[in-house]
């Protein structure tokens, strides 16, 4: 019987400490997020910026919103890319009657080849920004955790809401909402 009883103590403990920890990490989720909401972003001057292995010399965040995601590249760099993803995403948000979004895919990478072979090989037409020195994360300060690493900015530059909506159809949603009304703060 003693031994049923502290089974069941063990067994509350767990789940207590289990519940505890989600907590902790969704507090810590919410102060990440509210921290970056309304934060400007800022871009490196040293990062180029093209489209397949073409670089653009203009500036390409002069839209209502822009769609900017950051991708580390130090593990595979194709898989972190998700170009089908982002291209079936952006293709639909034309298909609602948006064609004002801006999009930029910022690599953290030394290889310039490896990234072109990629984007050509995905026949991917969409901006990418080459971040040969790691500023962009450094200026911005991002938080380690890749699911802040994807953000909506407005016109000045400013986040408006972040997640990744080809991982998160919530997100998604959030991103169509503010993006086709138009009206953030009712959002």
């Amino acid at each position: 019987m003693k031994i049923l009883y502290s089974s069941h103590i063990l067994v509350v403990l767990l789940l207590s400490y289990t519940m505890i920890s989600c907590n902790q990490h969704e507090d810590r989720k919410t102060d990440i997020f509210s921290q970056m909401i309304g934060k400007e972003i800022i871009f490196p001057d040293s990062m180029s910026i093209q489209i397949q292995h073409i670089s653009l010399n203009c500036d390409i965040l002069t839209n209502p919103y822009t769609i900017i995601t950051y991708i580390d590249s130090a593990d595979c760099t194709s898989c972190k890319m998700k170009l089908s993803s982002w291209t079936k995403f952006l293709n639909e948000l034309k298909h609602l009657g948006v064609d004002d979004i801006g999009f930029l895919m910022i690599m953290d990478s030394n290889d310039q080849d490896d990234v072109e072979y990629v984007l050509q090989k995905g026949n991917f037409l969409y901006p990418v920004g080459l971040d040969h020195k790691s500023q962009f994360h450094l200026l911005n300060s991002l938080p380690q955790e890749e699911e802040f690493h994807t953000m909506l900015l407005d016109y000045g530059h400013k986040i408006v809401a972040v997640g990744n909506p080809i991982l998160n159809p919530k997100i998604k949603n959030i991103y169509k909402s503010l993006i086709i009304d138009d009206d953030p703060i009712e959002n």
